[in-house]
């Protein structure tokens, strides 16, 4: 049991976090009792199993109807900041 903590800890570090934040508009973040989201950007039809081990999967839970936790997959978190680097000539982070 000790071991699947200690790897669920290494898929959770890995990644990118962000807190999301919704105001001046209706829209919300669904609350509930398996709030947490994970979803494909890599392969969104793609049906089967889906985990934090895999390429282009992130991960929404909700923390209140206006904030919620987003954590990108490390490989497009990267491409991500590569490319907000290349636009900004290096001065992003």
């Amino acid at each position: 049991m000790l071991a699947d903590v200690a790897k669920l800890a290494s898929l959770l570090t890995v990644r990118r976090w962000a807190l999301l934040a919704i105001d001046d508009c209706e829209e919300r973040f669904y609350l509930g009792d398996n709030p947490v989201v994970l979803q494909d950007i890599e392969n969104p039809s793609a049906e089967g199993e889906i985990g934090l081990d895999m390429k282009g999967v992130e991960v929404f839970l909700p923390l209140s109807p206006t904030f919620a936790l987003y954590m990108i997959c490390p490989t497009i978190g990267k491409e991500i900041v590569e490319g907000y680097k290349k636009k900004y000539n290096d001065d992003f982070y």
